[in-house]
């Protein structure tokens, strides 16, 4: 499978949304060193499961340009509740996909960290209990890749934000 980067044009055949020496630089900026010493393919496989691993486990704000894109960017522009305006291809995004790639780099697999999203309502010590948010996901997710993605996911499906006219 060749490795083929979006660039918000919507290329045919794109899986990934950063290109190898993006994710390079989004490592050595943080200097985290073991990313750059993988082979390329190694990286690339790496990136093509983060970008699917973001792609197939978030809802994402926006309308997809086109109903024949590979990925589920680039999506229609929107201002997002911090106001900043999101279009193309969303630097969040990238970063989110640079974690994921090498979450895989080091692991081969993806290893959630938070059950039901770390979406606690309740906690009782006596007997031990915990309660989750109605809305919590049923499965382990990773909060980090939330956060950064804050922005750009449909955080809670049960609710709608309501605007006075």
């Amino acid at each position: 499978m060749p490795f083929v980067v979006e660039d918000g044009s919507i290329i045919s055949g794109a899986n990934s949304y950063v290109s190898v020496a993006d994710c390079e630089a989004y490592w050595n900026a943080r200097n985290v060193s073991d990313f750059a010493s993988l082979d390329s393919s190694a990286k690339e496989a790496s990136i093509i499961a983060g970008t699917q691993f973001i792609d197939t486990g978030y809802r994402f704000r926006g309308d997809l340009l086109s109903s024949t894109q590979d990925l589920q960017w680039p999506r229609s522009p929107y201002t997002a509740q911090s106001g900043k305006y999101i279009s193309s291809i969303p630097q969040a995004l990238k970063d989110a996909v640079c974690e994921m790639a090498y979450e895989y780099a080091q692991n081969g697999v993806f290893r959630p960290s938070q059950s039901r999203g770390n979406e606690i309502k309740k906690v009782k010590a006596g007997s031990v209990e915990v309660e989750y948010n109605a809305d919590a996901p049923n499965i382990k997710t990773f909060g980090f890749i939330k956060q950064i993605m804050r922005d750009l996911i449909i955080r809670n499906t049960n609710s709608v934000k309501l605007v006075r006219s």
